[in-house]
Formats: C-alpha cells, sequence, structure tokens
C-alpha cells in the first residue's frame, strides 16, 4: 500500500512539473526570437526559401500555436506556398491524461501552387532529393538487415483494435486555393475559394460539415461552382460511415455549354459504407442536371469482391428538346416538332457484372409506352428482353421536309443530272468512250 501511494505521488508530481514547464515555456519565451532559425533549418534541408512575415504566438490555456503569413517560394523566386494563418489548439487537462483533444484547427488563405514546365519537371519533386535518397538507401538497407517481423497474435489484434477517441471542437479551412499549370499539355486547372467548416467532430457522434468551392479549367474554358453540407458520423473503429440530409448544388458554365450556365445538384437522405459488412446502402438519393434528374434507391452488398446490386432507378418525365436548350446545343428537327418532349425511365436493378437484371422495366417516349425486362448475362455476352409496347409513328421523328421551293429545285437538279448520267461518255476528240465492261 505503501508502495502504490508513493507511486501516485511520484506521478502527480511528475504531471505538476510538467505544468509547470509549459506554464514557464508559453510565458517566458517569444517564439519570434527563432523566426531566423526557423528559416535556415528550412534553407539548409530544402531546396525551398522561407519566409516568416508574420507574428508567431503560443498558448497556455488551451495549449495552441498561432503562425501568420508565411511563404514557401522556389529558388528562381516563384510562389511555391503561401500561408496567411494556422491556428492550432489542444486542452492541456486532455493531454496530460493521454486522451487529446482538439479544440480548434484554422488554416486560413492556403495557396499552393503546382507546376509543370516544358521539360515535364514539377516544382514539387526534388524538394529534399539528396535526403530522400539517402532515406531510401537506409530503409532499403534496415528492411534487408531485420529480421521478418513477428507474426501477431489474437491478442494483439485486439488490443489494436481498440476503439478510438477523438473529439476536435470545430476545424475551419477558408480562402484556400490550388493551381495546377501543366506547360507541356498548355493546361491549367486551379481551385480556387475552397472552404470547410466542420464542428463538435467526434467519433461514434454525428457532426455537421460544409463545404463550398470554384474550379476552373483552361482548355476547354469551364468554370465550376459548389455548395454542399451535410451531416457525417464515423463509428469508433472507423469501419462505419454515414452521410446524411446530404444537400449540394453547383453551377456549371463554359465553352462545353456555347457560354451558357447550368444548374445540377446532389442530394440524398443517407448514405452508408460498413466496410465490417461490406455494404453500401443509399437512400433516397437525386441527382439532377439541367431538367434531366435520376432517383435511386440502392443496396450493394460484397461491395469489395463481387458487388451485388439491388434497387431501383427512376428517370421522371422530361422534355429531351429542352435539355439540349439548356446545355446550349441545337434542337433536333423533326416533322413533327410536338416529340421529344416527353421522356421517361425506371426499372428495377438485380445483380452484378455477371449478370444483371432489369425487370419491371418502363420507358415512355412522348404517347407511346413500353414495359417489360431485360437481362444481360457477361457468359455469353448475353442480352435478352422481352418487351411490350404501344402503337409508334416513325414519320413524327424524321427530319421534316424540305419547303415546295426546294423540293422543286431538287426535283431539277435530279432529272438534269439523271440525264448527264445517261449521255454517253466521250473522249477528248468527241469520240465516244469505250464502255469499261461489255
Amino acid at each position: 500500500m505503501r508502495a502504490l501511494k508513493l507511486t501516485l505521488l511520484g506521478l502527480c508530481g511528475l504531471l505538476a512539473l510538467l505544468v509547470i514547464a509549459v506554464i514557464i515555456i508559453t510565458t517566458s519565451i517569444d517564439p519570434n526570437d527563432y523566426k531566423a532559425k526557423i528559416e535556415s533549418v528550412v534553407a539548409e534541408n530544402t531546396t525551398l526559401t522561407l519566409t516568416i512575415d508574420g507574428d508567431l504566438g503560443w498558448s497556455l490555456l488551451p495549449l495552441g500555436i498561432d503562425v501568420n503569413e508565411v511563404k514557401l517560394d522556389q529558388k528562381d523566386g516563384q510562389p511555391f506556398t503561401r500561408l496567411n494563418q494556422l491556428t492550432a489548439q489542444v486542452g492541456l487537462l486532455s493531454l496530460l491524461s493521454f486522451n487529446p483533444q482538439v479544440q480548434k484547427v484554422i488554416l486560413d488563405g492556403i495557396e499552393v501552387t503546382l507546376e509543370k514546365n516544358e521539360q515535364g519537371e514539377a516544382n514539387w519533386e526534388n524538394i529534399t532529393p539528396q535526403q530522400k535518397s539517402d532515406k531510401q538507401q537506409d530503409t532499403t538497407a534496415s528492411s534487408e538487415s531485420k529480421p521478418a517481423p513477428p507474426k501477431t497474435e489474437p491478442q494483439q489484434e485486439i488490443t489494436e483494435a481498440k476503439e478510438l477517441q477523438l473529439g476536435i471542437e470545430e476545424i475551419a479551412i477558408t480562402n484556400t486555393t490550388i493551381h495546377y499549370i501543366d506547360k507541356q499539355s498548355n493546361l491549367a486547372v486551379s481551385l480556387k475559394d475552397f472552404n470547410l467548416h466542420a464542428n463538435n467532430i467526434a467519433l461514434g457522434g454525428q457532426f455537421p460539415l460544409a463545404i463550398d468551392f470554384a474550379v476552373s479549367n483552361s482548355a476547354p474554358k469551364l468554370d465550376v461552382t459548389a455548395k454542399l453540407k451535410a451531416t457525417i458520423s464515423v463509428d469508433n473503429h472507423l469501419k462505419r460511415f454515414a452521410i446524411s440530409q446530404l444537400e449540394s448544388r453547383y453551377t456549371l458554365a463554359g465553352e462545353p455549354f456555347q457560354g451558357k450556365e447550368v444548374s445540377a445538384s446532389f442530394n440524398g437522405n443517407r448514405i452508408i459504407a460498413d466496410l465490417n459488412e461490406d455494404t453500401l446502402n443509399i437512400d433516397k438519393v437525386a441527382l439532377t442536371f439541367a431538367n434531366l434528374a435520376l432517383n435511386t434507391d440502392l443496396s450493394i452488398s460484397s461491395l469489395s469482391s463481387a458487388p451485388q446490386i439491388t434497387g431501383s432507378l427512376v428517370i421522371p418525365d422530361f422534355s429531351l428538346q429542352t435539355l439540349l436548350s439548356r446545355l446550349g446545343q441545337p434542337k433536333i428537327e423533326t416533322a413533327d416538332p410536338a416529340v421529344l418532349e416527353k421522356l421517361s425511365f425506371s426499372t428495377k436493378l438485380n445483380g452484378g457484372a455477371e449478370e444483371l437484371k432489369l425487370s419491371d422495366l418502363s420507358l415512355s417516349l412522348d404517347d407511346t409506352m413500353y414495359a417489360g425486362a431485360a437481362n444481360y448475362r457477361a457468359t455469353g455476352q448475353f442480352i435478352g428482353a422481352n418487351i411490350k409496347g404501344t402503337a409508334i409513328n416513325v414519320d413524327r421523328y424524321l427530319p421534316p421536309p424540305p419547303p415546295p421551293v426546294a423540293q422543286a429545285a431538287q426535283a431539277v437538279d435530279k432529272a438534269s443530272s439523271s440525264t448527264t448520267d445517261s449521255a454517253p461518255a466521250t473522249t477528248s476528240d468527241n469520240q465516244p468512250e469505250a464502255p469499261l465492261l461489255p
């Protein structure tokens, strides 16, 4: 009993000394005094130049660091990375209890430029070439000299599978920009105004997530903006992931759409991936693109080996002509301008890549209805269908006839061409040309 008391007192004393040391460090040492040292260490160990223009700071309660206005440049002075602010805070008491709880992580104003030159050399390669080579050699040598690791005992596996404890009060990544430039292929893609917010993050519970960003592509010219929000949950073993109340909106514009803006969305009630059960469940997910919509409910089993799908897929009524117009494409000219205004499709799915069955299949084209079933089997490339439908007037979908004047001109051209073809061919001296075949 006396030994136990002495042990507890020793641990308490050690924790007290640790707290005192942290207090002394955070109150008496100014991290700004070490700016030059930090910059020189980066210069000695990398090919980049670090510049810290802002203040460095840290705090005790909560225990955290604060970094402002940091730049990383290439040797030639070209920018590589910019950072406006980094703030990271962790609960001091949670560290002392060996269960760290992150209170706040803030990254603001990150700008990264990834570039390949005309020779295909990337600016993110060979930042520390010599060290990387040495590290690889050391790793190879150590792997050759070390004996094979012992087999993991079942008890060790159980210990490793212990529940993880994670708690983060807030994560905020704001005003992030990433440029990718490939001068070989004349390609430039930029991710701009990327913002991510999440709070009360904990394994085994739910937390909200919000993301918005913009993407621009140079060839072809294309701009995309997106806003997304959802509720996320992850279990303590990182084996079950769920996304619920998913709402996302997208706007696309550029050359593929002839300068028009196209709206799209991806919404869902719940998406669950269970690695223990090897399943993926998609519950009431809706995808829209312009006036085209797709609704689905799917359950996928044997996800990692041979996926098997069970569920339904529905495309409600939509106008093909309106879809083409919204995408900046010309409408299809038909003899009857009232066609291609009502299309729909629905079916139930059952099977996988080797064999897939479509039952309760329904397809509508204007006032024509089709219903039945279809089956695909990979063995022998077999495709079978049993579909019945109402009558269809194909003439309505043919190109429209030309106007009367154009019809008369076509008739004259046809008659003159036939007369010319029937006349005997002559040579340069006006003698009839011999037939090619008797």
